[in-house]
């Protein structure tokens, strides 16, 4: 699986832009309720996103903010910015 930086927030709008579900907790953004806190957690065929049970093999963005601070979305992938 890839592992995900957890995105430091101050409310809730910076964190509904990544995932419209997800608010700010603690300080970063995650999963009102959290399915899971590793891959482990989750059924083959799957792994955990910010908390939350994500197929794998699908697209991982669509655009630039659907990935961490720092990465772009390329070609469905969130790559490190240059």
């Amino acid at each position: 699986g890839n592992c995900v930086e957890p995105v430091p927030c101050q409310n809730n709008a910076v964190c509904r832009q990544i995932v419209p579900i997800f608010q700010c907790q603690n300080g970063f953004c995650a999963a009102p309720f959290s399915q899971c806190q590793r891959n482990s957690d989750c059924a083959a065929g799957s792994s955990c996103v910010f908390g939350v049970c994500a197929p794998l093999g699908g697209p991982e963005c669509v655009r630039d903010v659907d990935c961490p601070a720092g990465e772009l979305c390329e070609a469905e992938r969130c790559v490190a910015a240059p």
